[in-house]
């Protein structure tokens, strides 16, 4: 008895070993960009979608999308904000009030970054998209490995055939 469990231990332990080996290069989208369930930033997608050139070219402009995205964003937030803060640190109503101009044009380059960085998204999963379905057909090209189970001369044995 204590050898037949052994037996079923190591087995199971086989199974489960050739399973974690089989782990696909794909990259998850959901809430970013995941790789072997670690969140990966644009610059380790970069590095991972070099591997594919087409990819990469499609990755390309999206790293200009994002940088003008937080560019524009950048500059609509400081210019919504600057006066806001000279208006509270200087109580003198005596100048004329222009704060409201520039809140309203940093509020609208605020706005207007969303669709940017939007853009830049799309830009980029279609680029992850092109890298996963080029890895799929490679995966389809390896073989599954064969788990066999027989009797020997001296007892049970177990086969992998690759």
């Amino acid at each position: 008895m204590k050898i037949l469990s052994t037996f079923a231990v190591l087995v199971f332990l086989g199974i489960i070993n050739s399973q974690a080996q089989n782990h696909s290069d794909k990259i998850e989208i959901e809430k970013g960009f995941k790789y072997h369930d670690i969140y990966l930033d644009r610059h380790e997608v970069k590095m991972l979608l070099k591997k594919d050139k087409e990819a990469y070219a499609l990755f390309k402009p999206s790293r200009f999308t994002h940088t003008m995205s937080f560019l524009i964003f950048s500059i609509g937030l400081g210019t919504a904000v600057a006066p806001l803060q000279a208006k509270i640190d200087n109580n003198d109503d005596t100048k004329p009030n222009n704060a409201a101009a520039f809140v309203g044009v940093g509020l609208g380059l605020i706005a207007l970054s969303f669709p940017v960085r939007n853009k830049s998204y799309r830009q980029t999963k279609a680029a992850v998209e092109l890298y996963n379905s080029g890895l799929s057909s490679n995966l389809q090209q390896r073989p599954k490995p064969e788990f066999l189970l027989g009797s020997t001369g001296k007892g049970l044995g177990m086969a992998i055939k690759f």
